[in-house]
């Protein structure tokens, strides 16, 4: 086992990146995205084809997060707002993101497919309520095509 503060490792042919975000920057949005920029930018290096995902304790922002709208924990404002993010999801083969904090209930689904900058990923919350035994990442990559028989949710937001 290996904590990723702030680095990354490769396990079978993925990159997996722990993003560790500094609690004084979370109400600082400017700040905490720069900061989220700048590691992902040093993480992810020179290798752009390397499969990747992002892990967090919490979701980095709106977008590649499993928490409901609905949610009261639900913050509209902590949406992605720095084009530097948006361009290394662009251009670097970042193919999912995984995230806890949210304790989501179990009935709203274990990961979702989204849209974000131009592309499909897929994001997954790690705390659930009586299920938290894991399930097979590999299903969700993009070419395996079990987003039917996964039930993934399509985003609505």
């Amino acid at each position: 086992m290996k904590i990723l503060n702030n680095e990354s490792v490769i396990y079978e042919g993925v990159r997996y990146i722990g993003l560790t975000i500094p609690v004084a920057l979370v109400k600082r949005k400017k700040e905490l995205q720069n900061f989220i920029a700048i590691e992902l930018k040093r993480l992810l290096a020179q290798d752009k084809q390397i499969p990747t995902v992002v892990v967090s304790h919490a979701p980095l922002f709106n977008e590649l997060s499993m928490l409901s709208p609905k949610s009261s924990s639900y913050n509209k404002s902590y949406k992605c707002a720095h084009r530097g993010i948006l361009s290394l999801f662009e251009d670097f083969n970042i193919i999912g993101a995984i995230h806890g904090h949210h304790h989501i209930p179990a009935l709203s689904g274990q990961s979702k497919m989204v849209k974000f900058s131009n592309k499909n990923i897929f994001v997954v919350c790690s705390i659930y309520s009586k299920i938290n035994t894991g399930f097979e990442l590999a299903k969700l990559l993009p070419d395996t095509n079990m987003e039917k028989p996964l039930g993934l949710k399509e985003d609505k937001n």
